[in-house]
């Protein structure tokens, strides 16, 4: 992330800051991954509830980043 937004200048540190956020809640899906010897998502599933709570999360996450609530 530092070479591929050029976070080396110290007035981009906000923007490392927030792509490591995303980045950090994104590896979620790696849960979906380790958790069954079959291939995830297409031969075995989670539950329900247990994607939705995945995917919202993960979206809320991206969506917080261009919120009103990213300048506070």
């Amino acid at each position: 992330m530092l070479f591929l937004f050029k976070c080396w200048d110290p007035s981009r540190i906000p923007i490392f800051q927030s792509s490591w956020f995303v980045d950090s809640i994104m590896t979620q899906l790696i849960f979906h991954i380790i958790r069954t010897n079959k291939i995830p998502f297409f031969q075995s599933r989670a539950n329900w509830p247990h994607l939705i709570t995945t995917f919202t999360i993960i979206a809320l996450g991206a969506w917080l980043q261009y919120s009103p609530l990213a300048h506070c």
